[in-house]
């Protein structure tokens, strides 16, 4: 039995990226050129100007300016996958995301794509290596879901 297109999204708070599988055994490859960046958090200016501000509600707009962040990068996420199922670029999902941000994609994700996700590591695995996590993930993609051919 044959694999089908599975899309793998490694994400954490700051950072994510989506990677393929295209056959059993095959390395993952990325999808895009370039990772998805947070800019709620990545973006240092703007995280330090917020800390600057003191006062009695400082740390409450802190946190709601730093959760507002932490949905719209999911939001962002959910979005490309929703796409990508919707335009039939691909025929399985596996996330890869601490447990908070996994949750958030899963909220944001919309019913077909969330349909289409076959497994999900509650891992913080973004730093490693496409090589690294193509050995990592092995397992997991070979009992994903098969397509019929």
């Amino acid at each position: 039995m044959k694999l089908g297109n599975t899309w793998i999204l490694v994400a954490d708070a700051s950072r994510g990226r989506i990677l393929r599988q295209r056959r059993d055994g095959a390395a993952l490859e990325r999808v895009f050129s370039s990772d998805f960046q947070n800019p709620g958090v990545s973006n240092g200016t703007a995280r330090r100007q917020q800390q600057r501000k003191t006062g009695p509600y400082a740390a409450a707009r802190r946190d709601r300016w730093q959760r507002h962040a932490h949905v719209e990068f999911a939001r962002e996420l959910a979005g490309t996958l929703d796409q990508a199922t919707h335009q039939a670029a691909l025929d399985h999902i596996v996330l890869v995301a601490p447990p908070a941000l996994l949750g958030e994609i899963r909220t944001q994700m919309s019913t077909p794509a969330r349909g289409r996700v076959c497994a999900e590591l509650h891992k913080d695995y973004v730093r490693m290596t496409d090589r690294e996590l193509t050995r990592r993930l092995r397992d997991v993609l070979y009992f994903a879901p098969r397509a019929a051919g």
